[in-house]
């Protein structure tokens, strides 16, 4: 069974355990398996004691980037602000890049965004702004960035699509 990593996904959330069910059972009627970010209540220290801050965090590191590991796709949240995501989302997202994984973005928006014109419309904010492109290593790291909610990208990922990686040329 395919596997999705849900980066970005929302865990300080009051709803995220209802959320989490729902993709769940979502997921599974595409035939995925949901597979969700470590939280500090997921982690156990082998040892019984309580863990430190930074133990805390090094061992949510190691579990989410073995959870990336073993997903066939990424499916991250970009729905943050104009940076298109919080930086843990962009590590998450550069990580899965790195290891050749399927990346979709989704966000809140009016619009779907190929490839190429997310890039244009990072950069087109950017220069107006005199400054380098919000998120451009983000944006050029997948090949979409879907308007909607998970089953819009469930659906994508159903079309048969070949764009498995951006194409880096710039045309």
């Amino acid at each position: 069974m395919n596997k999705i990593y849900f980066a970005g996904f929302d865990d300080c959330s009051p709803v995220a355990e209802m959320v989490r069910r729902k993709y769940r059972i979502v997921c599974a009627k595409y035939g995925y398996k949901a597979i969700f970010p470590s939280n500090p209540s997921s982690i156990k220290n082998s040892g019984g004691e309580p863990f430190t801050p930074l133990d805390e965090s090094r061992a949510m590191f190691s579990e989410n980037l073995r959870k990336i590991d073993s997903s066939n796709i990424v499916i991250a949240n970009l729905g943050y602000s104009y940076e298109l995501c919080t930086n843990n989302t962009a590590f998450e997202i550069g990580y899965a890049f790195s290891k050749h994984k399927r990346i979709i973005g989704y966000r809140d928006v009016d619009y779907i965004m190929k490839f190429h014109d997310a890039q244009r419309a990072v950069c087109r904010s950017a220069n107006h702004q005199n400054r380098p492109p919000a998120n451009f290593m983000t944006v050029c790291s997948m090949p979409v960035i879907i308007q909607g909610e998970l089953e819009d990208c469930l659906d994508w990922l159903l079309q048969d699509h070949h764009e498995d990686r951006p194409d880096l040329s710039l045309d």
